[in-house]
């Protein structure tokens, strides 16, 4: 079995933008392999999205369930940190096994692999995740306003794009550190706008749907 390994702060702060409800098909965390070498970690509660470039082997992407693993990362931080192994960067970390209907979240706890601990979930196909590429889509110049002036934007929202920030900043300096606007559109007629789109030093996207202004 190919593993994903995954710090697990980063883990379980994209984790927490999935939906919570488990029968929406948004209710998963999405692991996508791309080109060799390449992929993502995806997860979207329809009003926020978040996008983590990682390797993710394999050729099928497969989805876990939002609530097997926040299970999991709680049950690993019930551990002390002396019984955890860490990963070069000083974080515990998660290995994410695919197999043919079932996932393997193995819990790092240290480097002999008899004493890990593996949690076996169900593993969800993607056939019904939303395509989310197409809200990265470039926008023209007649589309883009001059500024993303006027924006809304839901505060929890800002928070969790700051905890994943803080998460995927595994080599920057301080003065590297931010997340930038990227693309944002004009109002539409009925005075609804698109997502505003940021991105961080390490490739991470975010989506965010606006508020409707008052």
């Amino acid at each position: 079995m190919t593993t994903i390994t995954v710090p697990t702060r980063l883990l379980a702060a994209v984790t927490k933008w999935a939906h919570r409800d488990a029968e929406r098909p948004t209710g998963c965390v999405a692991f996508r392999p791309g080109t060799p070498g390449t992929g993502s970690i995806v997860a979207t509660d329809g009003y926020r999205l978040v996008v983590v470039p990682w390797l993710i082997p394999g050729d099928r992407p497969f989805g876990v369930e939002r609530a097997h693993l926040l299970a999991a990362i709680a049950a690993q931080d019930s551990y002390d940190d002396d019984e955890c192994s860490f990963g070069p960067d000083g974080e515990r970390r998660i290995d994410i096994g695919p197999n043919a209907s079932v996932v393997d979240v193995i819990i790092i706890k240290h480097s002999a692999a008899k004493h890990n601990v593996v949690v076996r979930v169900p593993l969800r196909v993607l056939d019904k995740y939303p395509a989310i590429d197409q809200v990265f889509r470039p926008v023209s110049n007649h589309e883009q306003t001059p500024t993303p002036d006027g924006y809304l934007l839901d505060a929890r929202f800002l928070a969790a794009v700051e905890e994943v920030n803080t998460a995927s900043l595994r080599w920057s300096t301080a003065a590297k550190n931010g997340v930038r606007v990227v693309q944002w559109g004009r109002v539409d007629p009925d005075g609804s706008r698109p997502a505003v789109i940021l991105q961080n030093i390490h490739g991470v996207k975010f989506a965010i749907m606006p508020l409707r202004e008052p």
